[in-house]
């Protein structure tokens, strides 16, 4: 089959590298959906992020500082891949641990867990699916599509290339970001992604697409309407159960493959990290730390305070009062 001409279209690409301190600006800058940060470890966030915009494609390129437990869902027109650096600390995707050469797919809309244990370097590439599926059947004259979520293992050479390309746009974005202002350079990049995107994909070797784990990210999918419904409360384990569908001794299975830590656990800490955003972010004339403690479900405010110096080094009256 030939190949047909891509169609131009005017562009407005950019590149941009950022820093961030706040975790929840980070997941509002990932371009390719809903993100958001449910707990980090004890210490300073740092982040630097770098992105590029070509069109039907974007590149983002990441440091994360601190281990933590983020949620993210693709939009419905956009699909993607998560690689790590070799060498790097590999984080748990959907409840599985991604090995050296591996890659992570996400479908359209797909919702997930992603769990990191210490610093954490990755790439993401996300697509328009319409143009995807058409550079494929351009390149290997059948339908190549990006479906669920699935850990992959391309060739080799495949995923070298892949990384390769990533690298060096991201050293490149770092460096001279204004090369980007030109459309041909854009479209090039956007064509050799997509290229070397679609051999991963058409060589591969699907590392898990059970019933099983479609079904645990279902149940994790429920787990997190309900906790995110209910943040302002402690929940209880059989009451949370009962509004998920599943039994406790499921419920702690799924939790520690996907979060590393049983759902209370997980619970209390996601609790505490909100009541930490909001004293950070609160005016100290007008909000109070018993306010605030409470409107999160913690009516313990002794237990609150020695919790709260547990995982963060400091009481709450001194988060509080720190300025903005």
């Amino acid at each position: 089959m030939s190949a047909r001409a891509p169609e131009v279209i005017p562009r407005a690409s950019r590149s941009a590298t950022r820093a961030f301190t706040d975790p929840d600006q980070l997941a509002d800058a990932l371009r390719s959906g809903d993100g958001r940060y449910k707990v980090l470890e004890r210490g300073a966030f740092r982040a630097e992020m770098t992105v590029v915009e070509l069109g039907r494609a974007t590149l983002q390129c990441a440091h994360e500082s601190l281990s933590r437990i983020a949620y993210h869902a693709l939009r419905p027109t956009r699909v993607g891949v998560l690689v790590w650096p070799r060498g790097g600390a590999l984080p748990v995707v959907r409840g599985t641990q991604m090995r050296p050469g591996d890659l992570m797919s996400a479908g359209r809309g797909v919702e997930s867990f992603h769990r990191t244990a210490g610093p954490v370097d990755y790439g993401a590439l996300v697509v328009d699916a319409d143009e995807l599926e058409r550079v494929a059947i351009d390149l290997v004259d059948r339908e190549v599509r990006i479906e669920g979520a699935h850990g992959l293992r391309p060739s080799e050479p495949a995923m070298a290339r892949l990384q390769s390309l990533i690298d060096d746009a991201h050293r490149v974005a770092r460096a001279d970001p204004q090369i980007f202002a030109s459309d041909e350079a854009c479209r090039a990049l956007e064509q050799s992604l997509l290229h070397a995107l679609v051999a991963c994909l058409a060589d591969r070797a699907p590392r898990d697409a059970s019933s099983r784990f479609t079904r645990s990210a279902t149940i994790m999918r429920r787990f997190d309407e309900v906790v995110e419904a209910n943040v302002d409360r402690a929940l209880h384990l059989p009451e949370l159960c009962r509004r998920v569908g599943v039994a406790e001794r499921t419920l702690r299975k799924l939790c520690q493959e996907h979060l590393g830590m049983a759902p209370h656990q997980y619970l209390l800490r996601r609790r505490i990290h909100l009541a930490r955003r909001a004293l950070l972010r609160g005016d100290p004339s007008v909000a109070t730390v018993t306010s605030i403690a409470t409107s999160h479900g913690f009516w313990e405010l002794g237990r609150f305070a020695v919790l709260y110096r547990a995982m963060f080094g400091e009481v709450p009256s001194v988060t509080l009062r720190r300025p903005a």
